[in-house]
This record gives C-alpha cells, structure tokens and sequence, in this order.
C-alpha cells in the first residue's frame, strides 16, 4: 500500500511539475524502494499516545508520501536530462543494427 501511494504521489506531483515528464517503470521501482527502506527503518516508531493511531506499520504511508514529494522535487529538476539520456540510448540501439541487437 506504501509503494502504491508513493507512486501516486510521485506521478501526480511530477506532472504538476512539468507535463512533458514520465517516468515510467522508474517511478515505480523508486516508490517501491522508498516504502521497503522506510518500513525497514520506522515499522517499530512510538509515537506518544494521543498520537498512537499513526504509530508503527501506520507511520509508512505517511513517511512514504513526504519523501515521494521531496522525490518529485529533486527528480522535476533532474529527470528530463535522464529522460532524453535513455531516449537517445534507445534510439542509438535501435539504429545500430546487429550491434543493436547484440546491446539489447
């Protein structure tokens, strides 16, 4: 539930940020990367008791959405290189023949 929610927010916040950006299968992994590292690290937090309800397992999602909007962040600057990188790199692939074929 943590990785889907984080790619929700990554993706949504992504396109707020530029229209022009996908991510694809990056977004993805990413989210899903950030949720295992946060539950790995917060899934035992103790939070005082008027706040007990978002403790533990139920702290995830919550950290998981912080961290994908400072992700967008960081990646609504930085993709669009990375983008066009992978792009070329297709098309090179595409365009090279049976060097093509033997890099795929």
């Amino acid at each position: 539930m943590s990785g889907a929610t984080g790619y929700l927010i990554l993706t949504a916040s992504l396109s707020e940020i530029d229209s022009s950006l996908d991510m694809g299968i990056f977004a993805g992994i990413i989210s899903g990367l950030t949720a295992g590292i946060l539950y790995n690290k917060y899934h035992k937090i103790k939070l005082p008791e008027y706040l007990g309800f978002f403790g533990g397992t139920g702290f995830i999602p919550i950290a998981t959405t912080f961290f994908s909007i400072i992700e967008a962040m960081i990646f609504g600057s930085t993709w669009q290189i990375l983008q066009n990188t992978i792009e070329n790199l297709s098309e090179f692939i595409i365009g090279a023949g049976a060097f093509g074929v033997f890099a795929y």
